[in-house]
């Protein structure tokens, strides 16, 4: 993705694609997504793989010795599945690394291969959660939204359109410098993926409006004319029709998932703050709410300084 690396130096590729393989699903969603990405950005695959055997883990019974053989045994089922799935890849010219690992929480672990290996997306199926488990049962999914220093994309769809339809969230109405920089992430990130897949890149900014003024409507027009410059202006040194700019006065997730449905998007770049437990359960951030109304792929993307809280 379009970032900066340790070093300060600018980033204008994807070159490491995780791919996060579900050892329990018939259908790999994330690994075919990712070898299309992959195909486009001709990137490395990394094939990753977290399971856990819990009859072996916790165990009382067994040795300290039988738990080390039997988890090699384990891990070496698991790393040839992983073969498998990678062996025709290698025939179709691709390169592809595996790694499986033996771990209770997949986010955790696929953090950790983030670190260690310069990842640069980290690719992941998802499915729909209840309100009551991303409050208080968080999973895989909304750890990783919250938590992975990585570009993540989280896919629900089977196929993208032959021409994708992205949208790109942007807040430009802030004083925050972390925000600010995050909407040129996000943007970026929405000119490269356009530019490789031969995608149509949307920008959409929500606002909230006034629903009163002893003024009228100077009030509201107002507020529409300041946001209408901040959005202006963070796009000027963007390649974006105006038509397929959308600024909008209502709540964030009915805007976008109206939007999503009015061009049919195949994609969604949004950019996730961290934020402390309460405000996730009162209200969450911008990518966890909307994850789960809109039936297309999210991209989730951190600002530059993010400091995951999982630690090699």
């Amino acid at each position: 993705m379009i970032f900066f690396d340790r070093t300060g130096y600018r980033m204008c590729e994807i070159r490491r694609i995780l791919a996060v393989v579900d050892p329990t699903a018939q259908t790999q969603l994330a690994l075919t997504r990712a070898v299309e990405l992959a195909q486009q950005f001709d990137a490395e695959l990394v094939l990753f793989v977290c399971d856990y055997l819990y009859e072996l883990g916790d165990s009382p019974f067994l040795s300290t010795s039988s738990q080390r053989h039997g988890l090699e045994a384990f891990l070496h089922g698991k790393q040839k599945w992983l073969d498998g799935l990678a062996n025709p890849l290698h025939e179709q010219g691709f390169q592809v690394d595996t790694e499986a690992v033996c771990g209770k929480r997949v986010h955790e672990e696929t953090i950790r291969k983030c670190l260690r290996s310069d990842i640069d997306l980290v690719v992941k199926a998802t499915e729909h959660h209840s309100k009551i488990e991303r409050t208080f049962f968080s999973s895989s999914d909304w750890h990783l939204i919250r938590e992975c220093p990585t570009p993540v994309l989280l896919v629900k769809l089977d196929a993208i359109a032959d021409i994708p339809q992205l949208i790109a969230a942007v807040d430009p109405f802030s004083e925050q410098e972390t925000l600010l920089q995050l909407n040129q992430k996000i943007m970026q990130a929405g000119q490269l993926l356009r530019d490789k897949l031969g995608a149509k890149l949307n920008v959409v900014h929500w606002y909230e409006s006034p629903y009163f003024s002893a003024h009228g409507d100077a009030i509201p027009t107002l507020v529409k004319q300041a946001h209408e410059e901040k959005l202006a202006t963070l796009l000027a040194d963007y390649d974006v029709m105006p038509e397929q700019v959308y600024l909008q006065a209502g709540e964030n997730d009915k805007v976008l998932t109206e939007l999503v449905s009015t061009v049919h998007a195949s994609m969604v770049i949004v950019g996730a703050l961290s934020q402390d437990f309460l405000e996730r359960v009162i209200r969450g951030s911008t990518a966890e709410r909307i994850l789960d109304r809109l039936p297309c792929d999210i991209l989730v993307i951190k600002p530059d300084g993010f400091v995951s809280p999982v630690m090699l």
